[in-house]
């Protein structure tokens, strides 16, 4: 290789956040690569032997010729990531990346580096040129917007400038907000939401979860909820039901209405089929309304730890290679496992768990072995098996903020706003794990008799609310609700029937009443 084609390219950057503060925003690489002007790409299929785990990969252009294949990122959240590519063809021959996170006394000194291996020595002064000014220039400027964010308490968004919404969006927005603000009594949340629709980027409003939304504004989940749900009924939001898979966690279908929701799915990167759960791997996520704002569908990177957030480290080895990677994990329980074998290990994180841990790949499957770990362990994984590996540790528990099918389904606001959301009659899906509770108003027939109508009735309703107030904070919802009132007439011995106070339809009591009554 002629001399000036290899560079390297290193930057340090002392910020005043912490490495897991940080981690959210220096991990998500698409945002990264779209701000440092990378070109929008897309995966491509011209190998029948690319290895499990890389990317095959070319720039979303029908005039492009430029391809590679992308290595598969490693990372150690929060501390490091780096990813290698292997062009087949364009003015780079290599391009490898590598940040890490180093905790200090007033924040994080946050080390960057880029290898850069360009095809012809001619491409070399205007590479160096390009990633010593542009790059740098831009990725300075987006690391000390985060960090204003950071020590602000608040969210990048917050500090940026209104993006550009659809013609004539202006007018509506204002009166969808005041609609939304009548329609739900929450102006605080709706203001926070007009905000956010507003001023964030797009990959903030492409899949928004709105209790992770709640958390950081302080706000009940379910008035949240709520308030997104009317937003969606007036055209503010949109949502739509992500399938995600159970092995990778990752969303891997997505349909905006139930009824277009396949029951029998399957997942490319995992090759494995799976089956649409409503209890465990069906999530609603809402986005900005098309006729409000447009987000971009490019996509600038796919395999970033971004895309994982479940994912607390990924490591490739190849035959003979070994691993220390550095761990701080939260009390839980975590999977541990590789793209070659099947099954998977089981890490109970406890305080006083095991220090000193040895993993040893070999061309054996994982047999679902338990393990108590502490929260910082010293991991040493080694390949001792025939291939080269992938191997990652994911988080079991990992969607706490997410809203479930059974959950959603079964709240008031949905059922009431979009009755039309149903599954196909023919399709038959799975709810695990679900725990029902029926309660009832005991002597509840003497209730109406001592009490009268009114006073029963007005008891009974503030049953319900009580019920719906303890089952809200559970994250449950209540799927029916009956009032029964049975009036007797005793002169003439014989049993009328009154219609519900909710509706028109007369209550039928039990054979078994009407024997004893008679």
């Amino acid at each position: 290789m002629e001399e000036g084609q290899h560079q390297l390219h290193k930057w340090e950057f002392t910020l005043a956040a912490s490495p897991a503060q940080l981690w959210e925003y220096i991990s998500d690489t698409n945002r990264l690569f779209r701000i440092h002007g990378a070109t929008p790409i897309k995966e491509i299929s011209l190998s029948r032997n690319t290895p499990k785990g890389f990317l095959e990969l070319s720039h979303n252009s029908l005039k492009s010729y430029v391809n590679w294949i992308e290595e598969p990122f490693t990372w150690e959240a929060p501390y490091r990531f780096g990813v290698k590519r292997r062009y087949k063809s364009g003015i780079l021959k290599d391009l490898k990346i590598s940040t890490e996170s180093i905790p200090t006394e007033h924040g994080t000194r946050l080390v960057v580096k880029i290898w850069i291996f360009v095809s012809k020595a001619f491409f070399s002064l205007p590479v160096k040129l390009y990633v010593d000014y542009l790059i740098k220039r831009r990725l300075n400027a987006y690391l000390h917007h985060i960090e204003k964010a950071i020590t602000g308490n608040q969210r990048p968004y917050e500090l940026s400038s209104s993006k550009k919404l659809v013609r004539g969006a202006e007018k509506k927005l204002k009166e969808i907000e005041k609609e939304l603000k009548e329609v739900t009594n929450r102006k605080r949340i709706v203001d926070r939401l007009i905000s956010l629709i507003k001023y964030a980027e797009d990959e903030d409003l492409e899949c928004i979860h709105p209790y992770a939304i709640a958390e950081y504004w302080g706000e009940k989940k379910y008035s949240v909820l709520n308030v997104f749900l009317h937003a969606t009924k007036l055209n503010l939001l949109d949502f739509s039901w992500n399938i995600c898979c159970p092995t990778c966690k990752s969303p891997k279908n997505n349909f905006r209405k139930m009824q277009e929701a396949r029951v029998h799915l399957y997942c490319e990167e995992c090759e494995s089929d799976y089956t649409m759960d409503f209890n465990r791997n069906t999530h609603l996520v809402f986005k900005a309304h098309p006729l409000i704002r447009k987000i971009s569908d490019r996509v600038y990177c796919m395999g970033g730890p971004g895309n994982k957030p479940h994912r607390i480290i990924q490591q490739h080895l190849n035959i003979g290679d070994e691993r220390y990677p550095q761990l701080s994990l939260d009390v839980g329980t975590y999977l541990f496992r590789t793209y070659n074998h099947e099954g998977h290990l089981v890490f109970h994180v406890r305080e006083d768990g095991t220090d000193n841990i040895n993993l040893y790949l070999t061309d054996d499957e994982l047999d679902g072995s338990e393990l108590v770990i502490s929260r910082r362990p010293n991991l040493a994984i080694f390949n001792h098996s025939s291939k080269s590996s992938v191997c990652f540790i994911d988080k079991l528990n990992w969607k706490e903020e997410a809203i479930y099918a059974t959950e959603v389904s079964s709240s008031v606001d949905f059922t009431k706003l979009f009755s039309q959301e149903i599954l196909k009659e023919t399709s038959k899906v799975k709810a695990s794990d679900v725990t029902f509770l029926f309660t009832d108003l005991m002597n509840s027939t003497e209730l109406y008799i001592k009490e009268g109508d009114e006073s029963a009735i007005g008891r009974v309703m503030g049953h319900f609310k009580l019920i719906q107030q303890i089952v809200a904070e559970e994250r449950g919802g209540i799927v029916k609700t009956l009032v029964i009132q049975l009036w007797l007439f005793l002169e003439s011995r014989s049993l009328h029937l009154k219609p519900c106070s909710e509706s028109n339809k007369y209550l039928v009591p039990p054979p078994e009443w009407v024997m004893h009554l008679n």
